[in-house]
């Protein structure tokens, strides 16, 4: 395969290929529409990921990633991003930004909070952030999301779940049993 049709690719798959790190040289798949890294060993991206400005579909999930990369701020035309199953702490405030996402899976993390920017993504129609048993508590806000079709999580977040989010008119909530309760067992 010639440079020049690489550079034209709209769709990537390079799970399970023992990545560790991403070349600089992806910044030249400025026509890349989806993107799919699952199973790698990738801790971070580099910043001229961000050129990969076409990305509608990115998943990124089981890899090594501890911090959210800020670069994902630059591809706005993102609509499908799944993070999950990796060691995520924390999402940036800068989230908001991805206005187009309409499916954002960050489950099986370490995710103790939500970023209250996470209701400018008003699109959004499914949110899974189940699996991450530091996640107590979700923001109120989320109600402002009237797309959200879909929330899939912990059965301790649902336990304080507002009454507000679930009311919204168009919600399914998935429940996950937490595998360190007794009903997370099944005899």
């Amino acid at each position: 395969m010639k440079a020049h049709n690489v550079i034209h690719l709209d769709m990537l798959n390079l799970r399970c290929f023992f990545i560790s790190h991403i070349p600089t040289e992806f910044e030249l798949l400025t026509n890349l529409e989806s993107l799919v890294l699952n199973e790698n060993c990738i801790k971070e991206l580099p910043m001229q990921f961000g050129a990969l400005t076409k990305l509608e579909r990115l998943s990124m999930y089981r890899n090594r990633f501890e911090y959210f990369p800020k670069v994902i701020g630059f591809l706005t035309n993102l609509r499908d991003l799944d993070f999950s199953h990796n060691d995520l702490y924390s999402l940036p405030s800068d989230i908001g930004v991805l206005t187009n996402l309409t499916n954002l899976n960050i489950g099986d993390n370490r995710l103790s909070s939500l970023s209250k920017e996470i209701v400018l993504l008003t699109n959004l129609r499914v949110l899974t952030i189940d699996d991450n048993p530091h996640l107590l508590r979700i923001p109120l806000e989320i109600k402002s999301l009237t797309n959200l079709q879909k929330l899939s999580l912990n059965e301790d977040s649902h336990n304080d779940l507002p009454m507000e989010i679930k009311l919204l008119p168009n919600i399914s909530i998935y429940v996950q049993s937490s595998p360190y309760s007794d009903s997370g067992y099944s005899e």
